[in-house]
């Protein structure tokens, strides 16, 4: 009689292998990508003159912008993407000026006799959510490769409802499917 129980095992046991290797990479690439957050300067200053440095700061919404330098001889004025139109002046003088950029957006300025010679773009972003995802998907506590990183691939393949949690959430998950849905689409960025 031939061994093929043998045979089958032990490929079932290098699929079962290939696949913890899979859903661990999955999981660490998925921790790395949710975690890898920017690191953004409280404020930022734009030393102003005939070279401003940096010409392009990038911010989160609520933070300031400096300009310091002549601002008599440079006044800071409102502009357009491509720096063609002058717009108002909002400097007034002085060796500094500091503007607060409450909203996201995008936002360009140039010196108001020397114009485009003389270009700042500032960026505001929208702050990062306070909390970042977890690793923990169905909320039993642990993190799985089995059980968290098999719900992120069916996620990722477009599985939904009981579909997606079929035979991958034990009894101590503090999640359902619902639950789960929501959990991916709004902590993780895999929003599909």
């Amino acid at each position: 009689m031939q061994r093929t129980t043998s045979w089958f095992s032990f490929r079932s046991a290098r699929v079962v292998s290939a696949f913890r290797s899979f859903a661990l990479a999955l999981m660490v690439a998925l921790y790395v990508s949710l975690h890898a957050v920017p690191t953004w300067a409280a404020d930022a200053t734009i030393t102003w003159g005939f070279n401003p440095t940096p010409t392009q700061v990038q911010i989160l919404a609520g933070q300031n912008v400096t300009w310091n330098g002549p601002l008599a001889s440079h006044p800071v004025a409102l502009t357009n993407s491509t720096f063609s139109t002058l717009g108002a002046t909002v400097s007034s003088g002085g060796n500094s000026y500091t503007r607060n950029f409450p909203t996201p957006g995008v936002y360009y300025f140039m010196c108001e006799f020397h114009l485009s010679s003389m270009p700042t773009t500032v960026t505001v972003c929208a702050p990062p959510p306070s909390q970042l995802a977890t690793l923990d998907i169905d909320g039993d506590g642990t993190v799985d490769a089995l059980t968290d990183g098999l719900l992120v691939v069916r996620y990722l393949l477009g599985l939904r409802n009981s579909a997606l949690v079929a035979n991958a959430v034990n009894a101590c998950a503090t999640r359902d499917a619902t639950a789960i849905q929501v959990h991916l689409a709004t902590h993780s960025g895999l929003a599909q």
